[in-house]
This record gives C-alpha cells, sequence and structure tokens, in this order.
C-alpha cells in the first residue's frame, strides 16, 4: 500500500511503502549484534545495506547528504534506527519525506566531520556537518548523543565510523516541538 495523496513519480512513491515509512509503533529497539563491522565498506554502503537503517537511507536518497557518505572522510555517522523515526509525528515524517532539504537539515546534524569512537563520547560537544553542536555523554547503559542512546556503537567503515541512534534528533527551528516529558507536542511546517 502506497501513502495517500502521493503524486506519480514523487520521491515517496518511488522509494517508499506506507509499512516501511510507518512501520508499528513498537518502542523494542534494535540488538546491539545487529551491525557489522565491515572496515572495507563506506558509510554509505554501511546504510543500505542494514535492515535497522531502511528509513534513514530512503531519507539520505535524494539528498547531496548520499555522496558525502560515500566521499572519503573522515565522518562519524549518528543514523537514527527505523524504530527512531517510526517514532516521530506523522505529518512531522511526511514533511521530511516531502522536502528533501528538511530532510538533510535533519540527517546533516547526525553527521560529524570528526571520527569519534564510542570511547570518545564521554561528556562533550560533536561538531556536525549542520555547523551545530550535539552534546554527548556517557551513562551506564552507554553513550549517548543528545538525547539519543547509541544502540550500536562503532561500526568502522573506510571513511569513518557509524554508531546506530535510538532517535532522530531534530535541530531547533525546523517545525518539531517537544513537551517537557519528551513527547511531540506540535508539528509546524517548516
Amino acid at each position: 500500500m502506497v501513502l495517500p495523496a502521493l503524486t506519480e513519480g514523487s520521491f515517496q512513491r518511488k522509494h517508499l511503502s506506507s509499512s516501511l515509512f510507518f512501520p508499528s509503533r513498537d518502542k523494542t529497539l534494535p540488538p546491539i549484534a545487529a551491525a557489522t563491522d565491515d572496515s572495507a565498506s563506506d558509510l554509505l554502503a554501511h546504510v543500505r545495506r542494514s535492515h535497522l537503517l531502511q528509513l534513514f537511507a530512503a531519507l539520505l536518497q535524494p539528498t547531496q547528504l548520499a555522496a558525502t557518505l560515500a566521499s572519503p572522510g573522515p565522518f562519524t555517522l549518528f543514523a537514527p534506527c527505523n524504530a527512531a523515526f517510526a517514532a516521530l509525528p506523522r505529518e512531522f515524517l511526511r514533511a521530511m519525506m516531502a522536502d528533501p532539504r528538511m530532510a538533510a537539515a535533519i540527517l546533516s546534524h547526525h553527521v560529524s566531520p570528526d571520527v569519534l569512537q564510542a570511547g570518545d563520547l564521554g561528556r562533550c560537544r560533536v561538531r556536525t556537518l549542520r555547523g551545530d553542536r550535539v552534546c554527548t555523554f556517557a551513562e551506564s547503559s552507554g553513550p549517548r548523543y543528545g538525547a539519543g542512546r547509541i544502540t550500536a556503537p562503532s561500526v568502522n567503515a573506510r571513511n569513518g565510523v557509524l554508531h546506530i541512534l535510538s532517535e532522530v534528533i531534530i535541530p531547533e527551528g525546523l517545525g518539531l516541538h517537544r513537551r517537557s516529558a519528551g513527547k511531540p507536542a506540535a508539528v509546524a511546517h517548516a
């Protein structure tokens, strides 16, 4: 089944079905063992190959960021898993799908031009390709990137390192406001 109100030839129809884009709202996070270390492949190849990152890969496809993740780097990619995207309000997800520039702004907030292994992610502020800084810190349950928990740390690639993240980190000003309890409150279309 394809998302309603999509036009022929649109990005959504070409790349996503509603079952992929709106998977069940199960909050179960993927197991750490699901990510495999392959330092011969680039970050883009890792993303495209991983069943945990299908939504990230689909959103990445129409952006310039895809070419960036295939370039020499080095980079650190904090890639939100499918469950992280499924936890976003559907209207916000639809807005990301309809606007590759919005998707690129959000996804580039998950890429650093520095190589950071899990052990490097104590209390620090990571510089992103978008130009922002995201706080990282270590907890007993593992490292965190912003509000997201790193569920599969330090997957090495030819041009950097990949960490699979439990949450999509939305930069300020891109339309998703959060209540103090951490639940999405409203979507303002950018």
